[in-house]
């Protein structure tokens, strides 16, 4: 759609940087999906973070499905997946490759790649592509920690990237991906695309 290719090629120019503020139903799974697809042909890892269980199987529902020709390598980390930690295996699926490889990516809920053995493991830098769904959820003290991590492309998807009576933590999301990619995708933009079925919304 003409607003995901717009919000794609807007983040691009940013240096790979930014918050995608586009409603729910717009597509932004998909459009992250295409960034992570130019992201492999760059040389990069992807590191998809998801706040709940619910999101774990379907994000790694989409990557198995979506990159399933390439050949995709996908370390799920979280809700019951623990081999992450097996001889250290998070350090060596996330350092550069020393060759050219099948894409692979890692996949984890907030919870897990929060915690310290997480974080220690994991091997950073440029090479690194965070996508964060629902990414104000970052702005929790108990992820903040997140921020530290060392990435190169950096991608946050969220309908409400501000956190409600929280700004310190929006502040902390804001900075680490380096603002909101303009312009959002509002509700009221998603009815008129089609993407949404025109409704009622009682507050």
């Amino acid at each position: 759609r003409p607003h995901q290719v717009a919000a794609l090629d807007a983040w691009t120019e940013r240096g790979r940087r930014g918050l995608f503020e586009h409603a729910t139903g717009s597509g932004k799974t998909f459009t992250a999906l295409c960034a992570m697809n130019d992201g492999f042909r760059r040389g990069d890892i992807p590191l998809v973070l998801v706040p709940s269980h619910l999101l774990l199987q379907q994000w790694e529902n989409e990557i198995r499905t979506t990159f399933s020709e390439a050949g995709i390598q996908l370390l799920v980390c979280g809700g019951g997946h623990s081999d992450w930690r097996d001889g250290a295996r998070l350090r060596s699926w996330t350092r550069p490759p020393a060759s050219v490889q099948r894409p692979r990516a890692v996949l984890s809920t907030l919870q897990t790649a929060a915690s310290l053995s997480f974080m220690g493991l994991c091997s950073g830098g440029t090479h690194l592509f965070m996508t964060a769904d629902e990414a104000h959820r970052m702005g929790a003290l108990q992820t903040r920690r997140l921020f530290d991590l060392d990435t190169g492309a950096r991608l946050g998807l969220s309908a409400t990237p501000r956190r409600a009576g929280d700004p310190e933590g929006t502040a902390a999301i804001l900075d680490y991906f380096e603002g909101i990619v303009p312009p959002p995708f509002t509700l009221a933009d998603a009815i008129r695309s089609g993407a949404l079925t025109p409704y009622a919304y009682y507050a």
